[in-house]
């Protein structure tokens, strides 16, 4: 059954339920002011959406969303799905340093159709003016009125139909979309629920993340529609100005779901204070996910010991993992991740060989969980054969993947239907992810980006680590604002940090000790060190560090 198939069963017979919580936290307000539509509301403006699209696309064509993150968001993406056509979540033009990279997206999937509110119209003309882009039809949806839903009609669809294409958040250069069909929505949705043991009705859904991201797609819209979850969404800046406001929204919910990168985690501990605390109840949250590409263990242990009084369970913070440019839930942890210490040294090697935690050289891993609805391989990149468990490897994966990129791939790369040079494994269809992983005991850990690997003299560090090595050198850096990478001048590899200081600081000692600090512990050299004030590295919209972003502007000078 497909998502708009479900959002009609909803509707038929649970329509007086909630289905959408929209909190509203413009002003000072640490509990945000709810605007709720049922089942029934939900549906009845999916369908005058849908009824106004069908008037004008055909089945193929594409409708961009450049809607503000909320409820007339959900109801464009639903629209699209119901009247047949393609949707492109993206996002308003109102986005600081990211007007350059809507417009190649834009002109990338050629909508028929632009969604958006009454209060962006203004800005998504002015947009598409100053790009010079083929203007499309725009609609505001919150200006349709309920009843030309009547004169929809339903689409027919098939699983391996695409239902939407998925721009992933940290690809640099030519803009790339994946595929994703509703049988992969659906089937994403069910490797959440079942991780969790969710009920319907009785696991709300709580998020802030970007609606136009895959994480913020599948946990506000899609697993909800697909289990009838109650979605309760807030704005990303409204968490980034006050997280505190994310943990009263599941303090508000008991039985809550979330998500959130592994920064969110550490913001959290950091900036929450005892007053803060004393409002919070989060011993009934049945579960809050981090990606584990992206998961430090230290981080989580200090997020638990930070709301361990206000009865947050270990348990309840599981790992997962979708490869970005798959739009896939792979595999998630059915409790709290394993944490396995490895030999820092041997994991260069490429060697995964547990250690004593309290060793000088252990790296702690976050296990990501065996994968259900996929299969995964730990695979050698120069030869495409599978490596024995232990082995660190590119990460393989074949399963639910939907067909593929949207039209031309990235110059130069052929992620999607992959051979494996392995007769005890299946041939074809396998998709090259681009991170690193490894397999122990049965459970996956990932270990970061291929292309974010620093390769300094033959040897290969992870930056992830590195990173967190200089951020605990010296009290006015903090972890997840530093980046780190190489760069090539002349015929020299040099490694360069860029840190954003959270006060001021004698630039002459931060650098030595942080130096110190990097090659005590990893035997590498920071050629270059580089301090800026707070807010000044780019991020992504859920406020994540980019690291290949940061390295084209230190390249280019924007740093000086």
């Amino acid at each position: 059954m497909s998502l708009p198939d479900n959002l009609n069963r909803w509707a038929a017979g649970f329509g007086d339920q909630p289905a959408l919580s929209f909190l509203d936290h413009h002003g000072p307000r640490p509990v945000g002011e709810a605007s709720v539509l049922t089942w029934a509301e939900l549906d009845r403006r999916v369908s005058a959406v849908a009824a106004w699209i069908q008037r004008r696309a055909c089945r193929g064509q594409r409708a961009a969303i450049l809607a503000p993150h909320g409820p007339d968001y959900v109801i464009a993406f639903l629209a699209a799905l119901r009247a047949g056509i393609i949707a492109v979540p993206l996002f308003p033009p109102g986005h600081p340093g990211s007007v350059s990279r809507l417009a190649a997206m834009f002109a990338d999937c050629g909508p028929r159709l632009v969604l958006t509110t009454r209060a962006q119209l203004a800005v998504v003309d002015a947009f598409l003016e100053g790009h010079g882009l083929r203007k499309p039809e725009v609609v505001a949806v919150d200006a349709l009125p309920d009843a030309i839903g009547a004169e929809v009609e339903p689409a027919w669809h098939t699983g391996d139909d695409v239902a939407y294409l998925q721009y992933p958040p940290t690809w640099t250069g030519s803009p790339c979309a994946v595929q994703v069909t509703f049988r992969n929505a659906v089937d994403n949705a069910l490797t959440l629920v079942e991780s969790i043991g969710a009920l319907p009705g009785q696991s709300p859904s709580v998020s802030w993340l970007p609606l136009h991201h895959a994480e913020g797609l599948l946990l506000g819209v899609i697993a909800p529609v697909a289990v009838r979850a109650r979605a309760v969404l807030m704005d990303p800046a409204a968490f980034l100005l006050k997280p505190e406001r994310w943990l009263r929204a599941l303090t508000a919910n008991p039985g809550a779901v979330s998500a959130a990168p592994d920064f969110a985690y550490a913001y959290c501990a950091t900036r929450i204070g005892a007053q803060e605390k004393a409002l919070l109840r989060l011993d009934h949250v049945r579960a809050l996910f981090v990606d584990g590409a992206g998961a430090q263990a230290e981080t989580l242990t200090k997020f638990l010991a930070a709301f361990a009084e206000c009865g947050l369970r270990p348990e309840a913070v599981r790992c997962g993992y979708g490869p970005v440019g798959a739009a896939a839930l792979v595999s998630v942890t059915s409790a709290a991740p394993r944490r396995t210490a490895f030999d820092r040294a041997l994991l260069r090697r490429g060697r995964a060989t547990p250690c004593a935690q309290e060793s000088p050289d252990a790296l702690t891993l976050l296990s990501s969980g065996t994968p259900t609805r996929h299969r995964v391989r730990i695979v050698a990149a120069d030869n495409g054969r599978t490596l024995p468990d232990g082995s660190v490897g590119e990460v393989w994966v074949s399963g639910s993947l939907g067909p593929g990129f949207w039209g031309r791939r990235k110059p130069g790369e052929r992620p999607f239907g992959n051979r494996l040079e392995d007769a005890a494994a299946p041939a074809h269809g396998w998709l090259r992810t681009g991170d690193l992983g490894v397999v122990d005991d049965g459970e996956l850990y990932v270990l970061g980006r291929v292309a974010d690997l620093l390769t300094v003299r033959d040897r290969q560090h992870y930056p992830q680590d590195v990173e967190a090595t200089a951020a605990g050198a010296h009290s006015a850096l903090r972890a997840h604002q530093l980046a780190v990478f190489t760069v090539r001048e002349f015929d020299r590899v040099l490694t360069v940090l860029v840190a954003e200081r959270i006060r001021e600081c004698s630039t002459q000692q931060v650098v030595g000790q942080v130096r110190r600090a990097v090659t005590a512990r990893h035997s590498l050299v920071l050629d270059r060190m580089v301090l800026v004030d707070s807010g000044r590295l780019p991020r992504t919209p859920d406020g994540a560090i980019c690291r290949a972003t940061t390295r084209e502007r230190y390249l280019t000078g924007g740093f000086d």
